[in-house]
């Protein structure tokens, strides 16, 4: 069985911890990644992040 690994390029918003109940996010708790990088293995998050910081960890 070989391996499927997607990636995904574009700007892209996480949230690291719950983000609370009120109108804007605890601080902290939201990441944002304007040149981000998603990278999927067999369906699964294998990374997100900044892409100049993944792109040497690729496949």
């Amino acid at each position: 069985m070989t391996s499927t690994d997607t990636l995904i390029r574009a700007e892209l918003v996480s949230f690291a911890r719950d983000p609370g109940d009120g109108n804007l996010p605890q601080p902290g708790s939201l990441k944002h990644y304007g040149d981000g990088l998603l990278w999927l293995k067999e369906g699964h998050i294998q990374a997100i992040g900044h892409y100049a910081d993944l792109i040497d960890q690729l496949p």
